[in-house]
């Protein structure tokens, strides 16, 4: 398939342990095909051990087990394949093992083309009551004339093969990452896949296998990330390749897999995602957990809302979390947006992280209520942006339009981060987006402007300025007042 389907969060690798709250599923659904040019998909699954209770054993390994259940339906609902078995944590796992392993598995089902829903339940073998669940639907197509290529795998780790297993392809044991992030301390991108020819012929002729990575939905392939091979013609035709991409920035990416035949002709290509981010590790590990969110409100959103919720944290974020909160906005997968929300939370807010993502979500509302425009979302308006950053300010001036004013508005923090009476200005200048735009604080880090008196007035090139009637002398009046929060 060229979509990644799973539940995931972008950050996965190295995860800090803590005490199991909800299990961690992670899966991908890939589309093959055997010699005989008939379909199969393969469900890959990646199940946290953190998220499951695990039991001391009198050697004091540890042993964990997830009972797993998937279910393929029909458009029609009918069921048409389906499989319930246990996997179990390894022989001999110890603790410190155990902090950051996951239970890895492929399962292959045969199935005609179609239109199908796929079903996955995992249930904690030791805590029946730890449940997560994940749906999704997909085309399974046949191709009987077309060259083609197979949904590409990425691959964790690679062995020769000494006992056929699961993993087993091609004399070796290739097991899968499911999810398809590369922190900094990977920096080889490994994969396999197959490419089909229905209507190959025994000949010399050859084929070009390019392998390229790209920027998100470009067309143009990034120098010096790229490797290509040559292969004899034959109906299928496996691939496992490399590219090291120690230099790749953070982004979003696609390894983007072509053939072509002697006349530079090509015949059939594949993408898949990926994200790379060389950002602080530490940094990356503090937000690197899966949650089941069937429980939360994050599951009642629409894919827009997700994404609106997603960008409204900027106000709240880090630099290096907008720049994570960048990349995840322009790709299509609210699975992978929801569970970062959420993550960001439950970092926040561990022992109430539902809660408080439900407190913003109001918070957020609000401010896209108050300020939100026929132009900006309420969160990306300056005032919006510093009400989330900073909370509502203790007084507010407000100055209606004159003929020698803008509209504008001081807020007052009677004390932020440990400074007293710190202000914000806000003007409009274009009355039709009805959006005032920050212009001074005194706070540090932010825009400051000791002419700001100046800025606010209609004219400010004329002699007769009424500069002098512009202060903020009142704000000690709004104090007194007992104003709280924005009038």
């Amino acid at each position: 398939m060229n979509r990644f389907i799973a539940i995931f969060i972008a950050l996965w690798l190295f995860v800090a342990w803590q005490p199991a709250k909800a299990i961690d599923l992670v899966y991908d659904i890939v589309q093959m095909q055997d010699p005989q040019n008939n379909p199969y998909v393969e469900v890959h699954l990646s199940i946290g051990l953190p998220g499951l209770q695990q039991i001391t054993q009198a050697d004091n390994s540890i042993e964990a087990a997830a009972q797993v259940s998937i279910i393929f339906y029909q458009s029609d609902s009918s069921i048409v394949a389906f499989d319930k078995y246990t996997l179990n944590s390894p022989a001999g796992l110890t603790a410190e093992k155990a902090k950051t392993s996951n239970l890895v598995d492929i399962k292959r089902f045969p199935l005609p083309e179609g239109t199908y829903s796929v079903e996955i339940s995992v249930t904690d073998v030791h805590n029946e009551t730890a449940i997560a669940k994940a749906n999704d639907t997909f085309i399974l197509q046949k191709y009987t004339q077309e060259a083609h290529i197979s949904d590409i795998m990425l691959v964790d780790t690679l062995a020769k093969t000494t006992q056929e297993n699961s993993f087993s392809r091609n004399n070796y044991d290739i097991i899968p990452m499911v999810l398809p992030f590369y922190p900094s301390a990977n920096n080889t991108l490994q994969f396999y896949g197959e490419l089909y020819l229905p209507n190959a012929q025994i000949s010399d002729e050859n084929i070009l296998l390019t392998f390229r990575i790209c920027k998100t939905k470009s067309e143009t392939a990034l120098p010096n990330f790229n490797a290509f091979k040559r292969v004899k013609e034959t109906s299928v035709i496996p691939f496992l390749q490399k590219i090291d991409i120690g230099t790749l920035p953070s982004g979003n990416y696609e390894l983007w897999v072509a053939a072509y035949d002697n006349n530079k002709q090509i015949l059939a290509e594949k993408r898949k995602f990926f994200q790379r981010s060389k950002q602080n590790i530490q940094h990356e590990n503090e937000l690197i957990q899966t949650h089941d969110l069937s429980a939360s409100v994050l599951n009642k959103f629409t894919a827009k809302q997700v994404r609106y919720y997603l960008n409204s944290l900027a106000p709240i974020a880090d630099t290096e979390t907008q720049t994570i909160i960048k990349n995840l906005d322009a790709i299509d997968n609210p699975e992978l947006q929801k569970q970062f929300i959420y993550n960001f939370w439950a970092k926040k807010n561990p022992e109430s992280s539902e809660l408080a993502l439900q407190n913003y979500v109001s918070l957020v509302n609000m401010v896209e209520d108050e300020y939100g425009t026929n132009f900006r979302e309420g969160y990306n308006t300056d005032m919006g942006f510093y009400y989330l950053k900073y909370g509502a300010p203790n007084a507010v001036d407000r100055f209606p339009f004159s003929n020698d004013n803008y509209p504008y508005e001081i807020w007052q923090y009677y004390t932020l981060e440990n400074r007293s009476n710190v202000i914000f200005v806000f003007v409009n200048k274009e009355i039709a987006t009805d959006e005032f735009k920050l212009i001074h604080t005194d706070f540090p880090n932010e825009i400051y402007n000791p002419n700001w008196k100046q800025e606010v007035l209609r004219n400010n090139n004329t002699d007769n300025r009424r500069g002098g009637s512009i202060d903020i002398k009142s704000m000690s009046d709004s104090k007194s007042s007992g104003n709280s929060g924005v009038e």
